[in-house]
């Protein structure tokens, strides 16, 4: 989990980042949710997030969490650097810490628009 504020609420923007991990980065982020068992992912349910329930009308994915542990911290590392990097050159959220973070799959029809 992060603990971020946002700046300027009013100007939430989405960036793209190619080649976010290098070729490394991504064997070990394969090899680790390849290690593991996917869960259901949920939203939470109360102020404090402490709560979460499943509500696929949602939320439809599957989600592990990446920790920082020994063995993967070269992993952990490099994704914590890149989104400093990128956080500093575009969006300038403060960024307290992070104690792990949320590796999510989605299907082809878990994403709707609205306008």
């Amino acid at each position: 989990m992060y603990w971020i504020r946002n700046p300027n609420p009013d100007n939430i923007t989405v960036l793209l980042q190619p080649d976010f991990l290098s070729e490394d980065g991504l064997k070990q982020l394969f090899d680790y949710v390849a290690a593991r068992d996917l869960q259901t992912g949920g939203v939470a349910n109360s102020a404090d997030g402490s709560e979460r329930i499943s509500a696929p009308q949602v939320r439809k994915s599957q989600i592990i969490w990446v920790k920082a542990e020994e063995q993967n911290g070269r992993l952990f590392e490099e994704i914590v650097n890149k989104v400093y990097y990128v956080n500093n050159f575009h969006f300038n959220f403060r960024v307290d810490y992070f104690k792990d973070l949320q590796y999510s799959e989605y299907t082809s029809d878990a994403v709707s628009y609205t306008h």
